[in-house]
């Protein structure tokens, strides 16, 4: 299959073992338990120190092919050596959610997993089938093999939409700068605990004067789990701020234009990173830092639009849900 095998090569999937962002934080302090997704083909009993050659196959075709003993597969592709099993379970979120949704491990002393918390750790699998039933196919946007997401910049730009508009006069003349997830059937970010989107308004000749929104999850320990076999790493988190987007839904930025400082009729600039680290010392692959430009405008205030009443954001919102909920009535 080597269109197949082209697009697995230039996928996350190929380069789960071996990226920096994962090598970063597995090195440092390895753990049997994050071998079974980032390099799931190999055994269990040699997750304390995972052969080369299988780690870096990454998420091979058999992590998602071979279950049960069977080579499955969604459908049959024409002309292929080994005909598989097929299944409709092959390529569902539901068969995304070994790796795409789980809760917070509870490891033990070595570092394989006894037990898990009560708090997601990713939860993409339980957003998508939220919002699109439970019958969600990840692969109908991801694709089955080239594995798309947060990577591709121009599919995080496809799925965000800004809006810019302005209100007031004088000294109380603010920039309001919209993001909506118009695009993703889950969270935007969703996946990775540390990703985080920074919505960022400045003036280039006052760049200290930026003001910026983060938008993902933000987590803190609680008490040491009872536990004698679990490690003091083990404590369980919990969620205490969760400003991503779901599906249909926005997140504003709203700031004074004063407060931007530079000259007045400086055009501003307007911003959407998406950063996958909490560390500015983290790279990608290529060397640069852990962060994408997902889009950025240079707008002049007085040429915006007027922002519209916040009362005629609520009526359409309403309308939207009436209308949601007339078309998709199993929908909560």
């Amino acid at each position: 299959h080597p269109d197949v095998v082209r697009q697995f090569t230039a996928s996350r999937h190929a380069v789960a073992w071996t990226n920096p962002l994962f090598v970063g934080e597995y090195q440092p302090n390895p753990k049997p338990w994050c071998v079974g997704c980032h390099a799931p083909q190999v055994a269990v009993s040699d997750r304390l120190a995972p052969p080369s050659r299988q780690a870096k196959e990454g998420v091979g075709c058999l992590a998602c092919h071979q279950q049960g003993g069977h080579f499955v597969s969604h459908r049959h592709l024409p002309g292929s050596i080994h005909p598989p099993l097929e299944t409709s379970n092959s390529g569902s979120a539901s068969d995304c959610a070994r790796c795409h949704q789980f809760n917070f491990p509870i490891l033990d002393t070595q570092g394989f997993l006894i037990g898990t918390t009560n708090e997601p750790m990713q939860n993409t699998v339980a957003e998508t089938t939220e919002h699109l039933g439970k019958g969600a196919r990840c692969t109908h946007c991801h694709g089955p093999h080239r594995a798309s997401g947060s990577h591709s910049v121009s599919m995080v730009a496809a799925a965000l939409g800004t809006h810019l508009c302005r209100r007031g006069h004088g000294q109380r003349r603010s920039i309001e700068m919209r993001i909506t997830n118009r695009g993703a059937g889950h969270n935007v970010p969703t996946g990775g605990v540390h990703r985080f989107i920074a919505v960022q308004l400045w003036r280039s000749s006052a760049p200290a004067k930026m003001v910026s929104l983060r938008l993902g999850r933000e987590f803190a320990q609680t008490s040491t789990i009872n536990s004698e076999v679990a490690t003091s790493e083990s404590r369980p988190l919990v969620t205490t701020v969760d400003t991503t987007i779901g599906p249909g839904a926005h997140r504003t930025l709203a700031v004074v234009v004063d407060r931007l400082g530079g000259d007045p009729g400086e055009p501003i600039n307007a911003e959407v990173r998406y950063h996958y680290s909490l560390s500015s010392a983290v790279k990608l692959g290529d060397g640069t830092p852990a962060e994408r430009r997902i889009s950025l405008q240079r707008v002049q205030f007085n040429q915006l639009p007027r922002c519209q009443r916040q009362r005629n954001h609520q009526q359409r919102n309403h309308q939207q849900r009436n209308h949601q909920q007339r078309n998709h009535p199993s929908r909560k």
